[in-house]
């Protein structure tokens, strides 16, 4: 789980190197608060996922949250306001941490 959480470092870290903050009219903070709620909702979900998970089955469920996931983050093009961004990273956040119970 430490690779994924780095991984999620690098990829903010390569969107504010191309100046995503300035690009879409948000200050640097706005994005650590996104970051942070991300964090929030992926790791308290953790547990629903791996419930969710059991109760409609992994190959239903799995394929699912990557659909959403998919969709969640192709709409990171069109993000112009600071609650476009908690909104998507929340709900990315959300996303990931009930679809990464899989494995535990």
């Amino acid at each position: 789980m430490r690779n994924s959480h780095n991984h999620v470092y690098k990829q903010i870290g390569n969107a504010e190197s191309a100046h995503f903050t300035t690009d879409i009219g948000l200050d640097k903070g706005d994005l650590n608060t996104a970051v942070a709620l991300f964090f929030a909702f992926f790791v308290s979900l953790q547990p629903l996922g791996a419930a969710l998970g059991r109760r409609y089955g992994m190959v239903a469920w799995v394929p699912t949250c990557m659909i959403l996931w998919g969709i969640a983050t192709a709409l990171h093009a069109w993000v112009r306001h600071q609650w476009q961004l908690y909104t998507l990273r929340i709900l990315i956040g959300c996303l990931e941490g009930t679809e990464d119970s899989r494995s535990k």
